[in-house]
């Protein structure tokens, strides 16, 4: 009994820290869309981010590998489909870096994981566009939801975190359970606003 208690242990706090991983990382990037009074931990964090980022990766493919590494290249893979033909920093195609990430995973840890791992945060990605549907509409590029209709992204979302539910059920459902303390953390809400 005691060995289970510690996987379980184990598994959430990996998941929690490729949680807050991915989360530090895509807040970075989206610095210059910040809207609201209060500042992300990312922006808190400052230039040091990048070696906090690494540093809370590096325990969760520590802990579990595997899922540290496909839930870290399914959300770089999703966060590449918006950018289609753009040049990234690589000098490749944002739809080939995708296929690139999605292949690695793959290779990697097998087509189940890759899979499970990708339909949950693609799953968790339209759930975030449906509630950030109003808020998203001040962006020069829109979310998902205002692409496709609300209704029509949460049904998205739900049957692909019922997919990711299917091929992984221990991942998804800690990963849901974990996801609320990672967006708490990541949003700082202990800090001051801004002036």
């Amino acid at each position: 009994m005691s060995s289970g208690i510690f996987e379980a242990c184990r598994d959430i706090l990996a998941l929690f820290s490729v949680g807050l991983a991915i989360k530090l990382m895509d807040d970075h990037l989206d610095r210059e869309e910040a809207d609201g009074a209060r500042l992300p931990l990312a922006a808190r964090l400052g230039r040091g981010v990048c070696a906090y980022t690494v540093l809370s990766y590096a325990l969760a493919a520590w802990l579990k590998p595997s899922w540290a590494w496909t839930l870290f290249l399914a959300s770089y893979a999703c966060g590449m489909l918006g950018s289609g033909a753009w040049r990234l920093p690589s000098g490749l195609p944002g739809w080939l870096e995708t296929v690139l990430a999605f292949a690695l995973g793959v290779t990697a840890a097998g087509w189940r994981e890759m899979a499970s791992s990708t339909a949950f945060v693609m799953g968790v990605q339209l759930w975030d566009d449906v509630v950030d549907f109003a808020r998203d509409r001040y962006l020069t590029r829109a979310n998902l939801a205002q692409r496709w209709g609300r209704v029509e992204a949460a049904l998205a979302g739900t049957a692909l975190l019922f997919i990711a539910l299917f091929l992984a059920a221990a991942k998804t459902l800690l990963g849901l359970l974990v996801l609320p303390w990672v967006l708490y953390v990541a949003a700082a809400p202990w800090g001051k606003e801004r002036g």
